[in-house]
């Protein structure tokens, strides 16, 4: 973000502020919690329990900025309809980049998919740090077994911006391949979004591509889904 970006956002983020409680100094107020936080991004990442740590801010003042985030994140989603489809790991990614959208801690879905890659629902399994204990693969299959889906995508969020998948999050991988086996669908990736990029756990070949392949052999979903991705 250049100078004068950095100047719009605060301008909007201070008249939001003012305009919420007009006792207020709005843009001094969102200068000195950029200030705080590093960045504007950082502001709004910020709980609303946290931003009233910030001297002067009033409850109301920081229940408006807290829900900056959250209307983001459903105008985002709003873009791709109410039943997207997918074809390649790219347009699933886009869709769990908005899906993520301020997040602060970890979130885990599995997108389900109809034969033709539309979106049957993209279900909640986590709220919090992801692991093979904490994911249960009976809630992997059933979420899959619930839709119908013929194909199922998991995804989760690193609120701390790496892309480089934990043990955790490989086994956790290993673990719904073989959950989804068991109920016919087919699982065509796990991806990690972050502030920065999505990765495709798939395509960095954590897990030999043989092995994903080998769910559904020819199938042309399955070998197209990491064109543009690798």
């Amino acid at each position: 973000m250049d100078a004068r970006e950095m100047d719009e956002s605060l301008r909007a983020l201070g008249g939001l502020i003012h305009a919420v409680d007009r006792r207020l100094d709005g843009e001094a107020t969102a200068r000195s919690l950029a200030q705080s936080a590093g960045v504007v991004r950082s502001v709004y990442e910020l709980s609303a329990d946290d931003l009233l740590l910030h001297p002067g801010l009033s409850r109301p003042a920081a229940e408006a900025v807290d829900l900056i985030d959250d209307l983001g994140r459903l105008m985002a989603l709003e873009a791709f309809g109410r039943r997207p489809v997918f074809h390649r790991a790219a347009e699933a990614a886009a869709y769990f980049s908005a899906l993520m959208l301020g997040r602060r801690v970890e979130y885990c879905y599995l997108l389900c998919l109809d034969a033709r890659g539309r979106m049957l629902r993209c279900e909640l399994l986590q709220r919090g740090t992801i692991d093979r204990s904490a994911v249960y693969m009976r809630d992997v299959a059933l979420a899959a077994l619930r839709a119908e889906a013929k194909y199922a995508v998991l995804t989760h969020n690193h609120p701390g911006g790496s892309t480089e998948p934990s043990p955790a999050d490989i086994e956790v991988t290993r673990g719904a391949m073989e959950a989804l086996r068991l109920v016919n669908t087919v699982f065509a990736d796990h991806i990690i979004v972050t502030d920065r990029e999505p990765a495709s756990i798939r395509a960095a070949g954590y897990i030999p591509e043989e092995r994903w392949l080998l769910q559904k052999p020819g199938d042309r979903f399955l070998t197209g889904w990491l064109k543009g991705m690798q």
